[in-house]
């Protein structure tokens, strides 16, 4: 599934895009995915616009005491 510029192939090789409208639609819809998938952390946990959370990656590891 590619999700860069809409190109057309055609069975005379020739190449096309879509129109400017096709294009639009299509990059609205990306943006929208890109949000969607997007986290917010906060050092601890990453929480995504649907409410799902995971722990942070990029949390520092939490510092445990030697005996």
């Amino acid at each position: 599934m590619g999700l860069g510029p809409i190109e057309t192939y055609w069975s005379d090789g020739t190449v096309t895009g879509y129109s400017d409208y096709c294009q639009s639609v299509h990059d609205e819809n990306l943006q929208g995915e890109a949000e969607a998938n997007t986290p917010v952390c906060d050092g601890t946990v990453c929480t995504f616009p649907n409410g799902a959370t995971v722990p942070d990656r990029n949390a520092d590891a939490p510092v445990v005491p030697a005996p």
